[in-house]
């Protein structure tokens, strides 16, 4: 699974925060989003509480930085991608309870044309 974290700016510039997830323990910062989750794709739910958002995050805080576009309709272009490069965990029963909710919902991959992708190890 994967991840992403969403952020729009005031003046409509986006980021994404996106994290691989493998299957392993689980990691009980996800725990609050999967019990928020609704019981069908597409149904809004209100949902209250907080997640710590840094605690989703792998310890090592390095990523891949790349320009790209988003990965659900409407596909914009002009994304900054921030790609944590080690992958956090989730729980087997989380990828089930996903994908009993929303099946398989992944974009193909799309060709990298002329893009960098650029690694910083500065966190």
């Amino acid at each position: 699974m994967e991840l992403h974290l969403v952020h729009i700016a005031d003046d409509g510039t986006i980021a994404v925060v996106g994290m691989l997830l493998a299957e392993a323990e689980g990691n009980p910062a996800l725990t609050a989003v999967f019990e928020a989750m609704p019981a069908m794709a597409r149904a809004e739910q209100e949902v209250t509480g907080s997640v710590h958002l840094a605690a989703l995050l792998p310890e090592q805080r390095t990523t891949y930085l790349y320009m790209g576009s988003l990965t659900t309709p409407p596909c914009s272009e002009g994304v900054h991608w921030l790609l944590m490069t080690e992958a956090s965990s989730v729980s087997p029963p989380q990828v089930e309870a996903f994908r009993t909710v929303f099946g398989a919902d992944a974009r193909p991959v799309q060709p990298l044309n002329d893009q960098t992708v650029t690694e910083d190890t500065s966190a």
